[in-house]
């Protein structure tokens, strides 16, 4: 072929692991044929070994394709963990990996060169674990120690807000960016100062640790009592002989706190039959309220930068939410907000009680869709309110002479009552907004809405399978058990 030119390039790795493969200590890529620097990479645990380093997973590819707008021709990934991790790191029984950071100190922090960079990409996943944070403040502070006159860097791109620090390289914010990735400065003692603060025991802690642990035993009680206080304390805590169960509840997977700094959906799937673990999902939505709550309090001054609606589909049907009818009155100042989706108002006050109806008065947004509920059909024309009507009426007496009355009143009625709500055509519903009148108003039409499509009521196929995803995710591998892992990256689909 005329005028043709061959270019050859080549990805070489190198990878320093363990014997038995179950710890990778770095992982080096460098292109041959391309000129730049060299970097590394400080990640959060790594996922190749040895047997199959040639394989290029996201965070590679990511790395790979970007590599020459950072003025780079060569990286090396090390990490906070040196465990090699197939799934989502594991936080029970985890420790700061002494054997890792002394690697990182002598091998890479004690022998940089002078063109040779190193770049924080942690992210902040699992960033609320002690262990995790305990780790990342390790790693400052040793960088302070061995190259206190050198700056640290952070990945980046035009236009991404100035608190998003120390990102992954796949962070939604640069890796569907068209932006070029641009190395900038890691604010390291700024970092460093928030994760010392973070790890100062509080003054309640430091009580609670000096004081001589007592033993409280069920024993004490009369026979009979003490067996009755055994019984009940079994069946409430049988569910968690599952091992599923204890497997859930063993660590903090869903970083509940982090809902209000960034815009995140969580959706709690249960059963709508079976109200055997109800319980937990009261115990999530309690815990929710509470974190977020004294995180605007503590963190944000008093309301979260972003706000976090929760949309509670069967409320009556997940259980009792303890101290719901705090909440509702509190929550709402912080930037939080809950929707309570019922069948029936009656469904409420069977399960709070007196304090369904402090529950609904703290709500100032009432939305009724329809139903033949007695209760909530006396409620919802008591709260319509009434309207003024004039009244006229005639009389005619016949007699020895005819006579003629007229009556003029104004009275009021009842602007719908009971029979008429409960026959209100199905595509109208009432809407009351504190402050405003009621709306009789249309429901509105899903099917004009844009992005009807991808309900599963327009297509089956968008249909979300519970089970199908069970059974996709990544399952628990033992050591010794064998099997076959394929990544696929979603940009080649």
């Amino acid at each position: 072929m005329k005028n043709s030119v061959k270019t050859e390039i080549a990805v070489k790795t190198e990878i320093l692991s363990s014997e038995d493969g179950n710890r990778t200590y770095s992982i080096k890529k460098e292109i041959t044929g391309i000129a730049g620097s060299h970097a590394y990479f400080i990640l959060l645990y790594p996922t190749r070994t040895q047997e199959n380093c040639y394989v290029e997973d996201s965070t590679n590819n990511h790395l790979l394709n970007h590599l020459a707008e950072l003025g780079l021709n060569s990286y090396t990934v090390i990490n906070l963990f040196a465990q090699v991790t197939q799934s989502r790191l594991s936080l029970a029984g985890l420790t700061v990996d002494e054997e890792n950071m002394n690697y990182i100190k002598e091998t890479v922090f004690s022998n940089l060169t002078d063109d040779s960079k190193v770049v924080i990409a942690w992210g902040n996943s699992q960033q609320n674990s002690p262990v995790i944070c305990q780790s990342k403040q390790r790693i400052l502070e040793l960088w302070e120690s061995e190259q206190p006159s050198r700056p640290l860097y952070q990945l980046t791109v035009d236009g991404m807000k100035n608190d998003n620090i120390g990102v992954h390289p796949l962070f939604l914010g640069i890796r569907h960016s068209q932006s070029y990735w641009k190395l900038v400065e890691y604010p390291r003692k700024k970092i460093l100062k928030e994760l010392l603060e973070r790890m100062k025991p509080k003054k309640n802690e430091k009580e609670t640790k000096s004081k001589a642990p007592e033993k409280i035993s069920a024993k004490v009680a009369a026979g009979k009592t003490a067996k009755s206080i055994l019984t009940s304390c079994g069946a409430r805590l049988a569910p968690f002989d599952i091992k599923e169960l204890r497997e859930l509840m063993e660590t903090d997977d869903l970083e509940l706190d982090t809902l209000g700094d960034r815009k995140t959906a969580l959706f709690v799937i249960i059963s709508d039959t079976d109200d055997t673990f109800n319980f937990i999902v009261a115990m999530m939505y309690t815990q929710l309220f509470n974190l977020l709550c004294d995180k605007a309090d503590d963190v944000y001054g008093g309301r979260l930068p972003v706000h976090v609606r929760c949309l509670l589909d069967e409320v009556a049907n997940i259980g009792q939410i303890p101290k719901l009818e705090k909440l509702i009155a509190t929550i709402r100042s912080r930037e939080i907000s809950a929707c309570l989706i019922l069948q029936a108002q009656s469904q409420l006050k069977a399960i709070y009680k007196d304090n369904a109806d402090t529950i609904t008065g703290n709500c100032d947004t009432t939305l009724f869709l329809g139903g033949k509920e007695k209760t909530t059909l006396k409620e919802m024309s008591e709260l319509l309110g009434k309207e003024t009507i004039d009244l006229y009426n005639t009389s005619e007496n016949r007699g020895k002479e005819k006579t003629y009355g007229l009556n003029y009143q104004k009275l009021g009625k009842e602007l719908m009552s009971q029979d008429e709500i409960s026959v209100m055509d199905g595509g109208k519903c009432i809407l009351q907004v504190r402050g405003a009148r009621p709306f009789f108003s249309d429901k509105f039409d899903i099917t004009k809405h844009p992005r009807y499509k991808f309900l599963s009521d327009f297509d089956k196929k968008n249909e979300f399978d519970i089970e199908k995803y069970l059974k996709r995710r990544p399952a628990a591998i033992k050591p010794e058990e064998p099997f076959d892992l394929y990544e696929i990256d979603g940009d080649d689909l």
